[in-house]
């Protein structure tokens, strides 16, 4: 998240004056899970210990609107106006798949504006050191300074991990179950990521004896994610593994492993689910680069790869950073 900084010595903005003030707050469709007006002004309260009304007399009224809405790559946007004794601007904008941190921060921005605007109070001995020692840390939101531009989207990179299980075709047997890991990152549209892969053994029956067969295998996709909140990236994706085979009852029968590589087309969609967790469905559609087959010395090919494999899985996932 960019535009705001949390400051250590918040608490001793309760001991400025109280100032009479309103607050309007809107929301686009898509951003209805940021707080409503009534949830706001508690937050503010509980940061600065400061009331909306009961000031003293004469103090200058403090008009302050709050506009929630989303970027085009899902981060969610604050627009924070002032009019009145301090006029200004301030853009907050924040990643996570919540509107959570971008509310505490607006309440933070709120509450630092109603402090610049309230009469000085007396000179607070104790509280000059702490802002001294931490000149670093410390930066009030001053309305003066001209307005601060909104983060150009997907400016950074994001960090994520997911774990998925599914059932697949072709992929190591006609039909198989399977679960994937992947790793990657994502800026503004696009998704990167590393997946590894396994299909649990799967039997097949010839000539009064078995073929248990099983794929393991290493992708790597690129997704261009679109939407909002709710996301679908169409994918392109290549895998590289090993392909298994185990014969049983056919006498002296030996385990064999053949190089398995595909290309192939995917679906991604995601859903938030909460803080940093999301949920996440696939559908992929793979094209190996060859033909595999088992066989059995003298008794012919007991088993043979399919020319097009398919996969369907659902997860969840987790935003590291």
């Amino acid at each position: 998240m960019r535009g705001f900084v949390l400051w250590p010595f918040l608490p001793a903005l309760a001991l400025a004056h109280d100032l009479p003030a309103t607050l309007r707050v809107e929301k686009s469709a898509d951003a209805e899970q940021c707080p409503e007006r009534a949830a706001l002004e508690q937050r503010v309260r509980s940061i600065s210990g400061r009331s909306w009304q009961g000031a003293e007399q004469g103090a200058p009224a403090l008009q302050l609107s709050v506009r929630f809405e989303r970027a085009a790559d899902g981060a969610f946007v604050a627009r924070v106006s002032a009019s009145g004794a301090k006029p200004g601007q301030r853009v907050l904008r924040d990643a996570n798949p919540t509107c959570d941190a971008l509310a505490e921060a607006v309440s933070v921005a709120i509450a630092l504006l109603l402090d610049s605007a309230a009469p000085e109070p007396a000179a607070d001995a104790s509280r000059a050191p702490a802002e001294a020692a931490n000149p670093s840390q410390t930066h009030h939101a001053n309305a003066d300074e001209p307005d601060a531009p909104a983060e150009a989207d997907g400016a950074h990179w994001r960090a994520h991990a997911a774990l998925e299980v599914g059932g697949g075709y072709g992929l190591g047997a006609t039909g198989s179950l399977l679960s994937i890991g992947r790793v990657g990152v994502r800026r503004g549209h696009w998704l990167f990521d590393l997946g590894a892969a396994g299909s649990l053994p799967v039997e097949t029956s010839y000539e009064g004896g078995a073929v248990s067969t099983s794929l393991l295998f290493g992708s790597a996709r690129g997704c261009y994610l679109l939407g909002n909140a709710v996301t679908v990236a169409p994918c392109l994706q290549v895998g590289v593994g090993r392909l298994r085979g185990d014969g049983s009852g056919f006498g002296d029968a030996q385990a064999s492993a053949l190089p398995w590589t595909a290309l192939g087309l995917g679906l991604a969609a995601e859903v938030p689910l909460g803080g940093t967790l999301y949920g996440s469905l696939g559908a992929s559609l793979w094209v190996p680069t060859r033909r595999q087959t088992f066989s059995i010395e003298n008794a012919g090919i007991a088993w043979e790869s399919k020319p097009i494999a398919g996969l369907l899985t659902a997860g969840v996932g987790l935003s590291l950073f």
